[in-house]
């Protein structure tokens, strides 16, 4: 208190320990911009966006200058994060744009299991060992295999745990291989390993005055 500095300058240093891969700079307005509802300020907020990878702010603003950041975050391609509490409330708000690549859906580990039996249909049934637990896969999901033994060795070699197979679940021991036509083979393979293959996934986020408005009650409800 007393050292004329504002809280960003004060809590630069602290911040910055967090990550010594991430450079935090504090940037100051100009005077013209000291209410942060006036237009030089909205220009002069909305002029920082530039060239950054994310945009975090932690204090109340207006409504407008909210929008008006986020839209300039949306428009460079800037994700956007603004939060802030209120005695026992609090409020946060997350854009990272219309095509956020999202590599892991779900930060668990890839779900492995034991072949029971891979049937030669089309297409292609598996069944996984109960005794190792449900196989955790959804419909849609990617798998590799490895040390398949039975198939004619369609399903083994160096170059089997490269391939991947679609999903589609089932049961919960159960699944088959989408597209995998293995009615050709003479016998079902009774030996190997399951592992997922975690797959990218994109997702689309909508801006804050969109879902601001979308949030508001209709009139006489």
């Amino acid at each position: 208190a007393g050292s004329g500095r504002g809280r960003a300058d004060l809590v630069r240093d602290q911040l910055a320990e967090l990550n010594q891969y991430v450079r935090v700079d504090t940037a100051a307005l100009p005077p013209a911009a000291a209410s942060l509802s006036s237009a030089g300020a909205v220009e002069a907020l909305c002029a920082l966006v530039a060239d950054k990878a994310v945009v975090v702010i932690t204090a109340p603003l207006p409504h407008s200058t909210v929008v008006a950041i986020n839209e300039a975050c949306r428009a460079s391609s800037t994700a956007f994060i603004y939060a802030y509490g209120a005695g026992a409330f609090g409020k946060i708000f997350c854009d990272f744009g219309k095509a956020f690549t999202i590599s892991d859906k779900d930060g668990e580990n890839p779900a492995t299991s034991q072949v029971e039996t891979i049937l030669p249909t089309n297409p292609a049934a598996v069944k996984v060992l109960e005794d190792q637990g449900r196989h955790g896969l959804e419909t849609g999901d990617k798998v590799s295999f490895t040390k398949v033994k039975g198939l004619g060795g369609l399903m083994s070699g160096a170059e089997a745990g490269s391939k991947q197979y679609e999903v589609k679940v089932t049961g919960p021991f159960t699944f088959e291989l989408v597209g995998c036509d293995l009615s050709a083979c003479a016998e079902p393979a009774t030996q190997g390993y399951i592992t997922q293959v975690k797959q990218a996934t994109t997702m689309s986020f909508r801006g804050y005055q969109e879902c601001t408005s979308a949030a508001k009650p209709e009139d006489g409800e």
